[in-house]
């Protein structure tokens, strides 16, 4: 039988400060990780849909943004993320803009 994490929370539940073959453990990843999985989970905001008016939505981006799901339905930001390359150009421009959009703030 399958003894794995199957969802983000139950891999979560796992990490420790090193690894059972003595590897520490990349933090950038799990604190990623670990805000996507309150953000899913506070007041029933999903990350995606967060992503959307915090940030999709006031860049303009043309194309949809893919987060890789767990089998609960949990979006995994430390994992796969799929966007098009000129809506990435446009993400990339607003932090060269320190998070200033035509005269808005992202994430606010």
């Amino acid at each position: 039988m399958y003894s794995d994490p199957q969802t983000l929370f139950d891999y979560l539940c796992t990490i420790r400060t090193k690894s059972e073959t003595g590897e520490f453990v990349d933090y950038k990843t799990v604190n990623t990780d670990v805000l996507a999985w309150v953000t899913n989970h506070r007041d029933g905001a999903l990350l995606h849909r967060t992503l959307h008016e915090r940030l999709w939505a006031l860049l303009g981006c043309e194309e949809d943004l893919y987060l890789f799901v767990d089998p609960a339905g949990t979006a995994m930001a430390g994992a796969v993320l799929s966007v098009a390359v000129r809506d990435l150009a446009c993400s990339g421009e607003l932090m060269r803009c320190h998070t200033e959009w035509n005269g808005k703030t992202a994430g606010t």
